[in-house]
């Protein structure tokens, strides 16, 4: 935000200074990843607002007009800033963007009033989350960049960060492969449990067995 320029000035403006820092660096091979942040953690202190949405930070990056400049995107902030899938799967952007940062809303947030708060402990808690659909996208479109998981800071409050690490390593490997990691935890989840009614069913149906026998002898 600002309290003098406008969001058009303040948008020139920025334009112009991340264009001079991406030729300033291009010869060392270094990018530049703008980021959106939509959430509402801090009431902008000026008058006028600057980018808050997805469509202003695709158009903010795309009119830079350097090639070592782009989105680093965080999906999280993506889908408060009413960012969607159909957006990531432009090739245009898709070659802007220069890490991506798996993370997801929790279910039936307010948009308008979000917070670090309302970030799921783990991305793809969901079946079919954002995050997951935002990768699949992004590697069908030839994405081959930086990709991470992101957490809330209660995913590590139990203390076993070892094996927080260890699950979000292999979330991570089930997503760029393809897998939804929430529905293979649902199929392995209902699969344990139909193997519980199944053992209960034969042990219900052993004692009525045996309880025949008794009578029988009886």
């Amino acid at each position: 935000s600002s309290g003098t320029l406008t969001f058009q000035e303040n948008f020139e403006q920025q334009q112009s200074r991340l264009r001079e820092i991406g030729e300033a660096l291009e010869p060392h091979g270094i990018k530049i990843g703008v980021s959106l942040q939509a959430s509402t953690g801090k009431e902008p202190e000026g008058e006028y607002k600057f980018v808050q949405s997805a469509d202003e930070i695709i158009t903010l990056v795309k009119t830079i007009g350097q090639d070592n400049v782009g989105l680093a995107l965080d999906c999280w902030e993506w889908v408060v800033g009413g960012g969607t899938v159909d957006q990531l799967k432009d090739q245009d952007l898709c070659n802007k963007i220069t890490e991506v940062r798996l993370a997801d809303v929790v279910a039936g947030s307010d948009l308008s009033s979000v917070t670090k708060n309302d970030r799921t402990k783990l991305p793809a808690d969901e079946v079919n989350s954002f995050s997951f659909q935002a990768a699949k996208a992004l590697i069908e479109a030839g994405y081959s960049g930086p990709m991470s998981v992101g957490t809330s800071l209660s995913t590590f409050s139990d203390g076993s960060r070892d094996k927080i690490v260890g699950v979000l390593s292999k979330q991570l490997d089930q997503i760029i492969a393809g897998e939804d990691p929430a529905a293979i935890l649902a199929a392995a989840a209902a699969a344990a449990e139909a193997a519980a009614d199944g053992e209960a069913e034969d042990g219900e149906q052993a004692s009525t067995d045996a309880e025949a026998v008794a009578t029988a002898k009886g």
